[in-house]
């Protein structure tokens, strides 16, 4: 996952989608209400660098369920190698 911010996105951040260890969506009363779509996607990592990244922004609750879905396969896809043969 990458993020790009600061001015004029010359600033990012990236996050392998292995090293996530939980998802939050956040969102105001307010902004719930009145169906405004825009709310606070938290990412937690086990990363030393980017422990945490939040994105707060327009449509983040689309952008959650899409990342939830990738981590989820991301993590079912990871293999472990094992040596089947014995001396």
């Amino acid at each position: 996952m990458d993020k790009q911010h600061g001015c004029c996105g010359n600033s990012e951040d990236t996050i392998d989608l292995r090293r996530i260890t939980d998802l939050k969506y956040r969102a105001s009363p307010i902004w719930t209400l009145c169906c405004c779509c825009r709310g606070t996607l938290v990412v937690y990592a086990a990363d030393t660098t980017d422990s945490e990244v939040k994105i707060n922004t327009w449509g983040t609750r689309q952008l959650y369920y899409s990342l939830k879905d990738a981590w989820g396969s991301a993590k079912a896809n990871v293999a472990v190698e094992t040596d089947t043969e014995v001396a």
